[in-house]
């Protein structure tokens, strides 16, 4: 059984992902997650994918990494597919636990804006 849990780094994708942001120390590793999702029709879009999504947003905030344009536009496409049109939204709802993960999921978008605020 995998691992599983409400936290942005609580599942066996995210934790992959952040191996891999880890030995590669690069945000193009996180790049690569956007424009991966953005090339796949929306139905095509399945858990995994968002919460890898959700995963790379929350490695690169965290990061010391300055994001260019097209970076910081690409993440807010995926990160408003996650939040109103995703499967993963429909999993939490499913679950009775919508509102807490929107909850974690506004936490990050305010963090998303510190850190545009900032760099």
């Amino acid at each position: 059984m995998g691992t599983w849990g409400k936290g942005f780094l609580e599942n066996d994708v995210a934790l992959d992902l952040q191996g891999a942001f880890k030995d590669q120390k690069s945000i193009l590793t996180l790049k690569k997650v956007f424009d991966d999702f953005l090339e796949l029709p929306e139905n095509q879009r399945d858990v995994d994918l968002c919460q890898e999504v959700v995963a790379a947003i929350y490695l690169w905030i965290e990061s010391e990494e300055v994001a260019d344009a097209d970076f910081v536009q690409k993440a807010l496409i995926c990160f408003d597919f996650v939040m109103t049109k995703s499967e993963l939204k429909e999993m939490w709802k499913e679950e009775n636990e919508l509102n807490e993960w929107l909850r974690e999921l506004g936490l990050l978008a305010e963090k998303m804006a510190d850190k545009l605020r900032s760099d």
